[in-house]
Protein backbone atom coordinates (compact mmCIF):
# COMPACT_ATOMS: atom_id res chain seq x y z
CA UNK A 1 0.00 0.00 0.00
CA UNK A 2 2.87 2.42 0.18
CA UNK A 3 3.68 2.19 -3.56
CA UNK A 4 -0.10 3.06 -4.26
CA UNK A 5 0.30 6.10 -1.79
CA UNK A 6 3.55 7.36 -3.61
CA UNK A 7 1.79 7.27 -6.83
CA UNK A 8 -1.53 8.70 -5.84
CA UNK A 9 -1.27 12.21 -7.36
CA UNK A 10 -2.28 15.45 -4.90
CA UNK A 11 -5.22 16.52 -6.76
CA UNK A 12 -5.48 20.03 -3.93
CA UNK A 13 -1.71 20.19 -5.00
CA UNK A 14 -2.01 20.52 -8.58
CA UNK A 15 -4.80 22.61 -8.23
CA UNK A 16 -3.04 25.16 -5.86
CA UNK A 17 0.12 25.13 -8.40
CA UNK A 18 -2.24 25.73 -11.29
CA UNK A 19 -3.85 28.57 -9.63
CA UNK A 20 -1.30 30.42 -8.16
CA UNK A 21 0.36 29.93 -11.77
CA UNK A 22 -2.04 31.59 -13.42
CA UNK A 23 -2.41 34.03 -10.97
CA UNK A 24 1.00 35.04 -11.22
CA UNK A 25 0.65 35.37 -15.48
CA UNK A 26 -2.40 37.62 -14.78
CA UNK A 27 -0.56 39.78 -12.82
CA UNK A 28 2.53 39.88 -15.03
CA UNK A 29 0.13 40.85 -17.84
CA UNK A 30 -1.32 43.58 -15.68
CA UNK A 31 1.83 45.02 -14.96
CA UNK A 32 3.02 44.84 -18.41
CA UNK A 33 0.36 46.50 -19.35
CA UNK A 34 0.51 48.92 -17.04
CA UNK A 35 4.14 49.86 -17.67
CA UNK A 36 3.50 50.22 -21.55
CA UNK A 37 0.42 52.91 -20.97
CA UNK A 38 3.01 54.89 -18.70
CA UNK A 39 5.39 54.69 -21.40
CA UNK A 40 3.47 55.83 -23.85
CA UNK A 41 1.89 58.80 -21.94
CA UNK A 42 5.66 59.80 -21.46
CA UNK A 43 6.42 59.51 -25.06
CA UNK A 44 3.51 61.12 -25.89
CA UNK A 45 4.04 64.33 -23.42
CA UNK A 46 7.85 64.16 -24.89
CA UNK A 47 6.97 64.34 -28.93
CA UNK A 48 3.85 65.92 -28.16
CA UNK A 49 2.76 67.69 -25.28
CA UNK A 50 6.30 69.28 -24.26
CA UNK A 51 7.85 70.69 -27.18
CA UNK A 52 7.28 74.17 -27.93
CA UNK A 53 4.53 74.97 -30.76
CA UNK A 54 5.94 78.44 -31.15
CA UNK A 55 8.06 77.24 -34.05
CA UNK A 56 5.19 75.20 -35.49
CA UNK A 57 2.59 78.10 -35.22
CA UNK A 58 5.30 80.37 -37.25
CA UNK A 59 6.12 78.02 -39.91
CA UNK A 60 2.49 77.45 -40.70
CA UNK A 61 1.69 81.06 -40.50
CA UNK A 62 4.43 81.80 -43.42
CA UNK A 63 2.98 79.46 -45.56
CA UNK A 64 -0.26 80.51 -45.35
CA UNK A 65 0.67 84.16 -46.27
CA UNK A 66 2.81 82.24 -48.76
CA UNK A 67 -0.06 80.99 -50.14
CA UNK A 68 -2.60 83.82 -49.75
CA UNK A 69 -0.87 86.61 -51.29
CA UNK A 70 0.55 87.99 -54.32
CA UNK A 71 4.21 88.08 -54.47
CA UNK A 72 6.89 88.46 -56.95
CA UNK A 73 8.84 85.37 -57.41
CA UNK A 74 11.28 86.13 -60.60
CA UNK A 75 10.47 89.47 -61.61
CA UNK A 76 13.51 89.38 -64.99
CA UNK A 77 10.63 86.41 -66.15
CA UNK A 78 7.76 88.27 -64.70
CA UNK A 79 7.05 85.41 -62.76
CA UNK A 80 4.16 85.88 -59.58
CA UNK A 81 2.50 84.07 -57.30
CA UNK A 82 -1.20 84.22 -56.59
CA UNK A 83 -3.21 83.24 -53.94
CA UNK A 84 -4.49 79.82 -53.92
CA UNK A 85 -8.20 80.79 -54.21
CA UNK A 86 -7.61 82.75 -57.27
CA UNK A 87 -5.29 79.78 -58.81
CA UNK A 88 -8.55 77.75 -57.75
CA UNK A 89 -10.90 80.33 -59.86
CA UNK A 90 -9.29 80.61 -62.56
CA UNK A 91 -8.20 77.01 -63.50
CA UNK A 92 -12.00 76.32 -63.13
CA UNK A 93 -13.43 78.88 -65.22
CA UNK A 94 -10.65 77.48 -67.78
CA UNK A 95 -11.84 73.97 -67.58
CA UNK A 96 -15.80 74.97 -67.71
CA UNK A 97 -14.55 77.00 -70.57
CA UNK A 98 -12.94 74.40 -72.82
CA UNK A 99 -15.49 71.73 -71.61
CA UNK A 100 -17.90 73.71 -73.00
CA UNK A 101 -15.62 74.08 -76.60
CA UNK A 102 -15.25 69.82 -76.42
CA UNK A 103 -17.96 67.64 -78.57
CA UNK A 104 -20.42 65.83 -76.08
CA UNK A 105 -18.44 62.42 -76.44
CA UNK A 106 -15.32 63.84 -75.49
CA UNK A 107 -16.64 65.69 -72.39
CA UNK A 108 -18.12 62.56 -71.23
CA UNK A 109 -14.57 60.76 -71.22
CA UNK A 110 -13.38 63.53 -69.38
CA UNK A 111 -15.48 63.64 -66.73
CA UNK A 112 -14.63 60.24 -65.61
Amino acid sequence: MSERAEQDLNVRLIVLVGLAGALLVFVVIVALEAWFYSLEDAQVYRKVIEPSPEPLARAMADQQIQISSYRVIDPARNVIAIPIERAMEIVAREEAAAAATRPAATRRSHER
